[in-house]
């Protein structure tokens, strides 16, 4: 496979030679060229960069310069020529925005000449524009108090007039007529007092109002009285407008003054401009010169330039024709022999390489000779690795097939075996069988990349349903464009998940079954149960004699051993559905154990055992968790403990460790001196429905859920149960889990005090909602026993009739009632109310089930209450909402 490489250093003028030989002529004229192109450049550059930043920046700023200098030439005779103020205002900033500019262009130094000069002028020209701004401001206040005073005398004149009517007529009136007429006139001509611009026109017409003045006051005198009087009044008055400080004639001179002084200083202004013009005109000229010369010498540079770049642009042509010709003749005719004969055997001859020397050139055509033996050899390697592969796929057990739209190109064995199968009678036709197929496997729309279907099921004319998992990808088959489809037959997986969840569905059916038949069966038994342990309870505190007493105590222990079978019924049911939940809230563990332990300690005594609480120093007060589990777990420990202890007593214990992160491992132990158990029970204590062995149920009672459900509990809250027990001396069961210390103890010991106790005036009357006529009964003597008064509805249609927000503060309902049950009758007394003013309603039902506790608070009911209720249960609700 090596070649030898005894040519490489050995050929010192071989074909590389050569080439590097041609390149390095090549490389050093371009590197000639490339040298004198950049001084040349440079030079032309530099006479480029110095017209650009220098020539033609003054060149610039001399124009600008002139071109500032007629704006404020412009901009002062606006100025002079204004008559309000705001012109006036507008023509001077734009004054000072060309002077601004001026000083700006020749403080930038690209203004050369005479800079001294220039910048005394322009600071004169500042002067006289602010003295001119000044006099022109004046000129127009003097002009608004001119056309005042014109107002003023033509008021005076008006007033005069009406003086004028008022006066008697006489026989003297002719002369007085006449001198009248020429007053008239000389007012006129003070009230049309030209404003030219034209001094001498206004002293003229001055000099002139004040001769005819002086002729009236001598015309005056030959007027009789009373109207030489008059006359000199009039008279007097009207040279009072004229001649006083603020008179007409006064404020006109004053004007006439102002406006001289600013034409003044706008010739002055024009003068000192004309002088800046010429001296930039001159600048601007020199500059111009400077510029026409500066382009003059770089377009000869240039034409020097382009003659030095023509030769050695025609000596590099030349050095590249010389290569040219070697380069076609020397390697490239030998170069095209070599692609002739690869061509040729690409194309299937087989036919040598020829010998092309014993250069380069040469030795790459042995070198690509070597190359297809090796290519041939490689071929026949990768044709018997493809024969190999084509058997694993024509005996895969995977259909496979190949096809390009609705044309099988490929099928394997197992293919044609599936499509073929008698059975399902599916066609061995191409278009029949892609037609099976779901489309998005075979279709082209051009969408690339793998594309799979989990389930399709295939239906033959037989009937028979078979279910494939398939595939498809893109391949390319003999330089055409396809998908090859993969279809592997799941029918018996299919049919074993329906199987799965057909039973699923009946098993959740039977469980639904099974909750609302327990469900029904809790409504109905604590329906009569409420009944009776109500009554038991009522007929408990009444006056009766030993043996009624012990009657009625059989009647309530017989109903408090169904209802905790009910219960623990319930609670099992709960568990393995899953959805009783734990509750955790802070409470009084002391008071928890002190309450379970006070429950049982009246059996106690009736049994004549000693029944003893002890709780170590360890064991915090204050804790969070659920209370009300933990007292249903302690509780049907110690009462197992009590019911099969027949002599000595039983001891509760309860110590804890504190761990981490405020949490504490409490252990609660509940010992008695009873039979104990077995080892052969102990295995199966925990499980349902079991108990220690027939003898003992038969002696003891009892249903064997206790125990199964202390322990799931205990699991929910991530506790253990664990018993120690010797048959005859007696068992220790012991319940143990993590509590988190409550972060507020006053807060837990302020929620566990009793609510203040309400006179009977104070209680609120109660609206009773009870379709059974014993619950009636007996709620009616609870709340009577507690003192409240009530009415008695016997469904929630009739008590919709009956309350009165006004007169019911409270509502106590049944759930389960005809034509309108307590869900219906509490949404819609919520809906009902106003102003945010909310009843409280408490729901006593027979219905245990979480579900309907939920529905309750979705419904807007307060409180519930599980029947059978209890005098005490009753009394601390009503206290609680009071």
């Amino acid at each position: 496979m090596s070649q030898p490489n005894e040519y490489i250093g050995g050929k010192r003028f071989g074909l590389g030679f050569k080439i590097k030989a041609v390149i390095a002529v090549f490389t050093l004229l371009l590197g000639a060229v490339s040298v004198l192109s950049f001084f040349t450049l440079q030079r032309f550059n530099d006479q480029l960069t110095e017209y650009s930043e220098k020539t033609l920046p003054e060149l610039a700023s001399s124009i600008e310069l002139n071109s500032s200098l007629e704006r404020v030439v412009q901009n002062a005779e606006q100025l002079v020529s204004s008559r309000v103020q705001a012109q006036r205002r507008i023509a001077y900033t734009s004054t000072q925005n060309a002077l601004s500019t001026i000083e700006t262009l020749l403080e930038s130094k690209e203004v050369l000449g005479n800079y001294e000069e220039i910048q005394t002028v322009l600071s004169i020209l500042a002067d006289i524009t602010a003295e001119l701004n000044r006099l022109i401001e004046n000129r127009i206040d003097l002009a608004a108090q001119l056309e005042t005073q014109r107002a003023e005398l033509g008021r005076w004149v008006v007033s005069d007039l009406v003086g004028e009517a008022n006066l008697p007529v006489a026989a003297e009136n002719a002369a007085y007529s006449e001198w009248l007429e020429r007053e008239h006139a000389l007012v006129e001509r003070v009230v049309t007092l030209a404003t030219s611009n034209d001094f001498s026109v206004q002293q003229r017409q001055v000099l002139s109002i004040q001769r005819g003045l002086r002729a009236l006051f001598a015309a005056t005198r030959q007027l009789p009285d009373p109207y030489q009087q008059v006359a000199t009044s009039r008279l007097e008055g009207l040279q009072a407008q004229l001649s006083s400080e603020s008179g007409l004639s006064t404020k006109f001179r004053e004007w006439s003054q102002v406006n001289v002084r600013a034409y003044s200083l706008e010739r002055q202004m024009r003068v000192n401009v004309a002088e800046l013009l010429r001296n930039t005109d001159q600048l601007a000229s020199e500059r111009s010169t400077q510029a026409q010369a500066t382009a003059g010498l770089m377009a000869q540079q240039s034409e020097q330039q382009l003659a030095v770049l023509a030769a050695s642009v025609f000596f590099a042509i030349a050095i590249a024709v010389f290569s040219f010709f070697y380069i076609e003749r020397r390697m490239l005719a030998r170069f095209a022999a070599l692609r002739h004969a690869v061509i040729s055997r690409a194309s299937g001859g087989s036919d040598a390489l020829p010998e092309l020397g014993d250069d380069e050139i040469g030795e790459i055509s042995a070198a690509v000779q070597h190359f297809i033996d090796e290519i041939d050899r490689r071929q026949a390697q990768v044709l018997e690795s493809a024969e190999q592969m084509n058997a694993i796929v024509r005996l895969s057990p995977q259909a496979m097939c190949i096809a390009d739209g609705d044309t099988i190109l490929y099928y394997n064995e197992a293919f044609a075996d599936l499509w073929l199968d008698p059975d399902d009678g599916v066609q061995a036709n191409e278009q029949t069988i892609l037609s099976l197929f779901p489309k998005r496997l075979t279709s082209s729309d051009g969408a690339e990349g793998n594309r799979h279907v989990a389930r399709h099921a295939i239906q033959g004319r037989s009937g028979n349903t078979r279910w494939f998992s398939m595939a498809s990808s893109p391949v390319e088959w003999h330089g055409q464009n396809a998908r090859q489809i993969i279809a592997v037959d799941t029918s018996k997986q299919v049919q074993v998940e329906h199987t799965l969840e057909e039973a699923r569905r009946r098993a959740e059916a039977a469980a639904q079954a099974k909750t609302n038949f327990l469900a029904m069966m809790s409504h109905e038994i604590r329906s009569p149960m409420n009944g009776i342990i109500s009554v038991g309870e009522m007929l408990g505190d009444s006056k009766l004699n030993k043996e009624q007493d012990q009657l009625v105590k059989v009647i309530n222990q017989s109903a408090e051993t169904l209802l905790t079978i009910l219960d623990d019924v319930l609670d099992l049911s709960k568990i393995e559905a899953g959805k009783l939940e734990i509750n955790p809230h802070q409470f009084d563990l002391h008071a928890t154990l002190n309450g379970a332990t006070d429950l049982l300690r009246q059996s106690a005594q009736q049994k004549h055992l000693s029944l003893n609480l002890d709780l170590d120093d360890s064991l915090p007060r204050h804790v969070v968790g659920d209370s009300n589990r933990i007292r249903q777990i302690m509780y049907n420990l110690l009462s197992n403990a009590l019911k099969f202890t027949e002599a000595g007593g039983v001891t509760i214990s309860a110590s804890a460790e504190k761990r981490d992160q405020g949490q504490f491992f409490v252990r609660m132990s509940v010992t008695d001196t009873g039979i104990g158990i077995n080892p052969e029970t102990l295995s199966r204590l925990f499980q349902p429905f079991e108990q220690a062995d027939s003898s003992v149920a038969r002696q003891y009672g009892g249903t064997g859920l206790g125990l199964s459900i202390c322990r799931r509990l205990a699991h929910l809250m991530d506790g253990e149960i664990s018993v120690v027990s010797k048959e005859n001396e007696g068992s220790t069961f012991s319940f143990e889990l993590m509590l988190d210390q409550a972060p507020d103890a006053a807060a837990t010991q302020g929620t566990n005090g009793a609510s203040p106790a309400r006179s009977d005036s104070d209680k609120a009357r109660i609206l009773v909602v009870e379709d059974n006529k014993v619950n009636q009964l007996v709620i009616g003597k609870i709340l009577k026993s507690l003192g409240y008064e009530w009415d008695t509805a016997d469904d929630g249609k009739n008590a919709l009739s009956l309350y009165d927000p006004s007169k019911h503060g409270i509502v106590l309902t049944d759930l389960r009632m005809p034509n309108m049950d307590g869900f219906a009758l509490a949404s819609a007394i919520r809906q009902g109310e106003k102003d945010g003013v909310r009843v409280p309603i408490i729901a006593i039902s027979a219905d245990a089930m979480e579900e309907a506790k939920e529905r309750s608070i979705e419904s807007g009911i307060d409180h519930f209450l599980t029947k059978p209720v209890r005098v005490e249960d009753v009394r601390s609700c009503l206290e609680a909402i009071s």
